[in-house]
């Protein structure tokens, strides 16, 4: 029972992993972390096959790094801001409401000596949140961030096979 389990869960995490990397290309900008290297490439693929990569670093030198040389390799890519801008969008939205709710209560205690003031609107705690947060919601879907994700690593077998490149550290 644990090990079908275990096997649907694997079968359902592949294509999640699959789906947060980007693809490799000619033209994107990359930066390659190459085995037993101190530092990293960084610059504009030229080329991708099964057997190499090809880099032009920003200070305008080219290197071939073979795939089996390969540590990691990320892409520069953007996303979205979308759950951002809803967030802070939210809060602001929030405290405006606070605010409207306590400029209203001092107005109140003002006319009347009631602790609370005479009257309390729901609404002003409710739709400016709400409204911020569409509002955000809205900026931050328009405003994209660059980000380095992960890419797919052409594998040496053959030319339509890819595997990830990954490697753990181990202290000593």
């Amino acid at each position: 029972m644990i090990a079908v389990l275990l096997i649907a869960g694997w079968l359902g995490l592949v294509p999640a992993a699959q789906a947060q990397t980007e693809p490799l290309a000619p033209g994107r900008e990359a930066r390659i972390y190459v085995r037993g290297a101190a530092d990293l490439l960084e610059g504009t693929l030229t080329s991708v096959s099964s057997e190499s990569l090809g880099i032009v670093l920003l200070d305008g030198s080219s290197f071939m790094v073979p795939v089996d040389q390969l540590e990691r390799v990320e892409v520069l890519a953007s996303r979205r801001n979308t759950l951002r801008g809803a967030i802070v969008g939210g809060g602001v939205g929030l405290g405006v409401g606070v605010g409207l709710v306590v400029s209203d209560r001092e107005t109140d205690r003002a006319v009347s000596d009631d602790e609370f003031g005479t009257t309390f609107d729901a609404w002003k705690l409710v739709v400016p949140p709400i409204a911020g947060a569409l509002l955000g919601a809205l900026a931050g879907r328009l405003v994209r961030t660059p980000r380095w994700a992960p890419a797919l690593v052409p594998a040496g077998a053959g030319a339509g096979d890819f595997a990830f490149a990954w490697t753990l550290a181990v202290p000593r």
